[in-house]
């Protein structure tokens, strides 16, 4: 599984990051935090959707490749996360192979977080 480091686990919650980290392979899961830009999350939230729509653009280019049902792309901050459903369809002009799987954006909670295969 990937993960998403999301700007406010990176810069402010580093130890919430490691601890995501720890669960998740405690719990069986190989975890890689792939090459990605920030969410854009902020920028949506004062409107900037522009700007949103750039960074989408380019976290498309940098995960389309590797992000897939069986190999998601999870995230600790939900709003965060959450912009992957709300900037990647600006950032593929609504395509549904803008990303290769719609069903790659999970939250722990979204895949049960029980154990591997979960």
């Amino acid at each position: 599984m990937y993960l998403f480091c999301d700007e406010f686990t990176d810069y402010n919650d580093v130890e919430v990051g490691r601890a995501a980290v720890e669960l998740l392979e405690g719990l069986g899961y190989v975890v890689e935090i792939p090459r990605h830009l920030e969410s854009g999350r902020t920028y949506l939230s004062k409107g900037l959707v522009r700007e949103a729509k750039k960074l989408a653009q380019r976290n498309v280019e940098l995960l389309r490749d590797i992000i897939t049902a069986d190999a998601p792309l999870v995230g600790i901050e939900p709003s965060a996360i959450l912009t992957f459903r709300d900037a990647i369809p600006l950032a593929g002009g609504g395509r549904p192979e803008a990303c290769r799987s719609g069903t790659g954006r999970k939250l722990p909670a979204d895949r049960g977080v029980s154990g591997k295969g979960s």
